[in-house]
């Protein structure tokens, strides 16, 4: 068995346990489904710890470390110390339910989300996954992981740079006994005739071999002298200073979010991993405090990027190397493709919620032939687009119906959330369905969940009109089929669609069209 290799056993939904083994380094280990518990046995010794996703696993009785991923997949992180110090890393991989999604369906799922807005993958779930280089979105998880994974080398590009930093030479000039000249210039002979002193500057004798006398006149020499305030040490300061505000920022900013995020059993708590990840950023801003006060840091005037600054850091490796990673750690946005960094994700059932809304956006540009204007924040999403016969089309995701009276967007009891309302408006004349995606397959759970398609369908009103349906949309079908059944959605206005990457686009493109059907 190589260092630090770990044994673990997995049960499955069934309650078969297999064995495995946990490989550190590079080496992805298949770690089963989501909700599938882990058991990871202790190495001998004591003061060994497992932090999964920074969370530290308790040793049972015994002797293991138990983990039972929720409700997310995709490759989650792992750290070995012993007594406090790192001793390896593990990349576990979960893969989705495949009663819901297949893993290939999954993929496809964000394959997607990403090609649509890649923010509506963005979460706090363990799991991560491969994508993003710039954009104008960020989200605060998104740039902590960054700084994370980019600082560390940033930092060690730093000290590296301060053993032997760019030195600028620059004109000046001083007044000194004329031995001390290297050179003389039309200035010099200025202003030593001003005083009666041109008699040394003709002398023909060396100057550097006469004798120090207190009375040599001095005169106005040229001279020049090495500095460390050039272009390329304000660029990188200025990147120095970026990434500790990114920092600063983020400690106080993640703590408020931390402190304000509810208990939920369909969520990964956070507060169990923020310790760990405080520290980090309180460390790391320990240290750009130190090294702010290095030279050359601080002998610099004023921190700017300038094109003379890019250019001499573009010619010296290690300016290049810092500049790189600082801008790595701080950069925003998510477009793009980078396979050297990830991001976490949503739970998968929030994804499927997500990737729902985007295949309505999708369906709806293609009926209407319009792109319209998408626009996305971290709690809810908005399409606006106008089709050529003058409908006005909206959908919504996460819209509120409050119980005001005179609310556009009303409910007749309480406040309720719908994940997904499309309206529809021609002429005064106005419809609307309200789409509740379910990341659920089976019998009791589809049953379950169509109370609120119940509710939504008696209690929602838009400028005083009622859904002209309600329904359900599903990874998978099978659980309640009478329920997916077009007779009983038309008769009752309530229902089920299945709706995945490979089945049930052209039941929702049905009920989209004929919701735009005036």
């Amino acid at each position: 068995m190589q260092p630090y290799q770990l044994s673990a056993t997995v049960k499955n939904s069934s309650g078969t346990v297999s064995s495995t083994s946990l490989k550190p380094g590079g080496v992805v280990n298949r770690c089963g489904q989501e909700g599938w518990p882990i058991e990871v046995a202790v190495p001998d010794g004591d003061g060994w710890e497992f932090l999964v996703d920074d969370e530290l696993l308790p040793i049972s009785t015994q002797g293991f470390w138990s983990w039972s991923p929720g409700f997310y997949a995709g490759l989650v992180s792992a750290e070995l110390r012993k007594r406090g110090n790192h001793a390896a890393f593990y990349r576990l991989e979960v893969s989705p339910d495949p009663s819901k999604l297949t893993e290939t369906l999954y993929q496809t799922m964000l394959d997607d989300l990403v090609e649509i807005d890649p923010l509506l993958t963005v979460g706090t779930e363990p799991a991560s996954h491969q994508l993003g280089t710039l954009g104008s979105s960020s989200d605060l998880w998104m740039e902590f992981r960054r700084l994370r994974m980019h600082a560390p080398a940033f930092v060690a590009a730093l000290r590296q740079l301060t053993n032997q930093p760019i030195r600028t030479v620059r004109a000046s000039r001083r007044m000194a006994p004329l031995r001390a000249a290297r050179r003389v210039d039309l200035q010099t002979v200025r202003a030593a005739a001003m005083v009666g002193a041109l008699g040394p500057l003709f002398a023909s004798v060396d100057p550097l071999a006469a004798p120090e006398k207190q009375s040599d006149p001095a005169y106005d020499l040229p001279w020049f002298e090495e500095h460390l305030d050039g272009p390329a040490n304000r660029a990188i300061t200025a990147m120095l200073v970026a990434v500790r505000r990114r920092a600063l920022q983020l400690i106080e900013r993640l703590n408020q979010e931390v402190n304000r995020t509810e208990d939920s059993a369909t969520r990964t708590d956070l507060s169990t991993r923020w310790a760990v990840r405080r520290n980090f950023l309180a460390e790391l801003i320990n240290q750009l405090r130190h090294l702010m006060r290095a030279e050359p840091f601080r002998s610099v005037s004023r921190p700017e990027i300038s094109a003379a600054g890019l250019n001499a850091i573009s010619a010296h490796p290690v300016y290049a190397r810092s500049y790189r990673c600082g801008w790595y750690a701080v950069r925003p946005g998510l477009h793009g493709v980078d396979l050297t960094e990830s991001i976490w994700l949503c739970p998968t059932w929030e994804l499927y919620e997500r990737w729902c809304f985007g295949e309505v956006v999708r369906q709806l540009r293609s009926l209407t032939g319009q792109q319209g204007k998408l626009e996305w924040e971290p709690s809810r999403g908005i399409l606006k687009c106008n089709a050529s016969s003058g409908m006005h089309i909206e959908a919504l995701f996460q819209r509120v119906f409050t119980a005001s009276e005179n609310a556009e967007f009303r409910s007749v009891s309480r406040k309720r959330r719908p994940d997904i309302v499309v309206t529809a408006e021609l002429q005064g004349d106005r419809r609307y369905i309200v789409l509740d995606p379910k990341y659920t397959q089976n019998r009791s759970g589809v049953l379950a969940s169509m109370a609120s398609a119940h509710i939504y369908n008696d209690s929602l009103r838009w400028r005083g009109e009622r859904p002209c349906k309600a329904l359900l949309l599903l990874p998978a079908g099978g659980g309640a089929p009478w329920l997916e059944a077009d007779e009983l959605i038309r008769a009752e206005r309530v229902g089920a669609l299945v709706l995945s990457p490979e089945d049930g686009s052209d039941k929702l493109s049905h009920q989209l069209r004929a919701l735009l059907s005036f």
